[in-house]
């Protein structure tokens, strides 16, 4: 475009609070290194001992080896791993840190791929699997959270060995919600108490476990089952009661094992699947086992390996727990107690489905892959994308259908509330139901800034436009950055008298791509495009037209978002607008295209 660019400072890359310095690991750094930008360390621990409170670690992309962070100070510190990262190992004894992005590869070794002693820890958007005789994830200390986790390939040869995806031992206000287990051995997800620990641990209690999917566990050889997907042992010295437990939302696959005989303050509501029913728990709106009147009973509750029970799940086979047109989940959960979104970030209605999904919501992911021959006749670690969402999952962040019939707020559907305001645009019939049409003069709705909108290592952007003019730059979607002068992303109809185009900054200027074809005038289109780190691409009508090669992190800003205009350079669309969304993480052109689809 014929603009005048001002390189934005190198530090905008990766921003953090006023009061907060950036680290940075990279592979080929030293730990001799201050862990600058220019000079990165090689290791965890070293960024994490030359941080203090509030700072960030950015994690450069690569392979590295065991990592771990010492037990002894509390502070405050995120760890950001870009698209691309792995570690072999990863023991943390910090507290009160954060792992985000981190896929963890054992690549089939006989040790824990994540353990961790440390309190108040997050380990989110990543993946834990590979790994064989032993536990994926062992995790003890208090308030842990898992969130948007693929735990997946952990493999047991040897009959004396208990291993599970994650077995947490003494974990109070332990959280794993947003997460799927696929091939786990033994179980799935195992709770226990430490009998042999002196002193003994106090019970606990105060755990939620929500929005997950808990496919059947396996056992010894390829193609068989165990038990159950998820067992809650023991919780206390003398075995422990269910103390303020929270299952939510959950579909699993097999049964499940609650050991415990007794709860107080705990609730099961909005399940899918089979578990017997324990004195004290409030039961509520669940699918399969009827424990309350509230309950739907379906038999069988629980698949086994010859036969599916039938909830209608799209393919089971594939580990897709998705549900299809008939289930009994469609509308079943409680319509007062649910989460906000479901297991791939899509916001539930007021009637929600009962499990981890909703129905409609996104087409079924393939079937995860289970590696291959490897050197050495060892089987390959798992590379490819997981049945549901991966480490650089989609989250929707903002929904805007333009519904209203009169007003100049544009309400967010996303559950984010973050509402626009209408400047001049004119209310229309849209595309589904009504729209917003735009003079190509001055009209644009603005939405103020709110941290959902940085989308610093992935995103989606999706519109319908209906143009009457493609001449000049017609934006559509434009996240403003004011201090590069141009934006952190975008999305036109038009481009400097050229076709539809995206634009994503990455460094201190930004990348332009753009269609072959114009768009045509006075028709609804489809637009849309993605970036997942490594890709940019453009689609129409849900095809992908374009596409390019890019990597490194969107800059945030605190400017606002704009539609049909912006605050930068003007670039005013002519025509309507209808069913702008905008989500964290790179969707596929099959999700696209059920978007396209689907209403807001």
């Amino acid at each position: 475009m014929h603009r005048i660019l001002i390189a934005a400072a190198a530090s905008l890359l990766f921003a953090a609070p006023a009061s907060a310095a950036t680290r940075y690991v990279s592979p080929s750094g030293s730990d001799g290194a201050p862990c600058s930008q220019a000079a990165p360390c090689a290791s965890l621990a070293r960024a994490y001992g030359m941080s203090a409170a509030g700072d960030v670690v950015q994690v450069a992309a690569g392979a590295y080896g065991e990592q771990a962070l010492p037990s002894g100070s509390a502070k405050a510190v995120a760890f950001v791993a870009a698209p691309g990262t792995k570690l072999r190992q990863l023991s943390n004894d910090a507290s009160n840190v954060s792992f985000d992005g981190f896929e963890l590869d054992g690549q089939f070794a006989k040790a824990p791929t994540f353990g961790n002693n440390g309190n108040s820890v997050t380990f989110k958007n990543g993946r834990i699997g590979n790994v064989t005789d032993e536990k994926g994830a062992l995790v003890s200390g208090s308030n842990f959270t898992f969130d948007n986790v693929v735990f997946h390939d952990i493999r047991v040869t040897d009959s004396a060995v208990h291993n599970e995806c994650v077995y947490a031992i003494s974990v109070p206000g332990f959280s794993v919600r947003n997460s799927s287990f696929y091939e786990c051995a033994t179980m799935d997800l195992f709770f226990t108490f430490g009998h042999w620990w002196n002193p003994k641990p106090p019970a606990y209690g105060n755990v939620t476990i929500e929005n997950n999917v808990f496919s059947h566990s396996t056992n010894i050889g390829a193609g068989t089952w165990h038990y159950y997907g998820l067992y809650v042992g023991d919780t206390g010295p003398d075995g422990g009661t269910l103390q303020n437990w929270v299952v939510r939302n959950n579909t699993f696959e097999t049964p499940v094992n609650v050991s415990r005989t007794s709860s107080s303050g705990s609730r099961w509501v909005g399940n899918v699947g089979s578990w017997g029913c324990v004195s004290g728990v409030t039961y509520r709106f669940n699918v399969g086992s009827k424990c309350a009147a509230q309950d739907k009973q379906v038999s069988p509750a629980a698949s086994t390996k010859t036969s599916t029970a039938p909830y209608s799940w799209r393919n089971p086979a594939a580990y897709d727990f998705r549900l299809n047109s008939g289930s009994p989940a469609i509308g079943a959960a409680d319509p007062g107690d649910f989460p906000a979104r479901d297991r791939d970030g899509n916001v539930r209605d007021g009637a929600p489905d009962a499990g981890a999904y909703e129905f409609g919501a996104g087409p079924g992911g393939g079937p995860p892959s289970t590696g291959g021959e490897g050197a050495g006749g060892q089987d390959a670690p798992t590379d490819a994308a997981p049945p549901a969402r991966s480490a650089t999952s989609t989250r929707l962040v903002g929904a805007w259908g333009f519904g209203e019939r009169r007003g100049r707020t544009v309400r967010d559907s996303a559950g984010s509330r973050q509402d626009g305001r209408v400047s001049g645009a004119r209310r229309v019939a849209g595309r589904f139901g009504r729209g917003l049409a735009f003079d190509g003069v001055d009209d644009q709705v603005r939405v103020r800034d709110a941290t959902e909108l940085d989308l610093s290592t992935g995103m989606t952007i999706e519109a319908w436009v209906y143009p009457t003019s493609v001449k000049g730059s017609r934006s559509v979607v434009f996240k403003e950055h004011r201090a590069a002068r141009h934006q952190t992303y975008s999305l036109y109809a038009a481009n400097n008298g050229r076709p539809a185009a995206s634009e994503v900054a990455t460094d201190p200027s930004y990348t332009t791509l753009s269609a072959a074809r114009a768009l045509p005038l006075r028709r609804w289109t489809h637009l849309a495009t993605t970036y997942d780190g490594t890709t940019l691409r453009l689609f129409q009508n849900g095809r992908e037209v374009a596409r390019q090669a890019l990597g490194g992190r969107i800059p945030t800003s605190d400017d606002q978002l704009a539609f049909g205009g912006n605050g930068v350079w003007g670039e005013w669309f002519k025509g309507r607008l209808d069913e702008i969304r905008i989500w964290d993480g790179a969707r596929t052109a099959a999700q696209i295209r059920a978007d396209s689809r689907r209403r807001i």
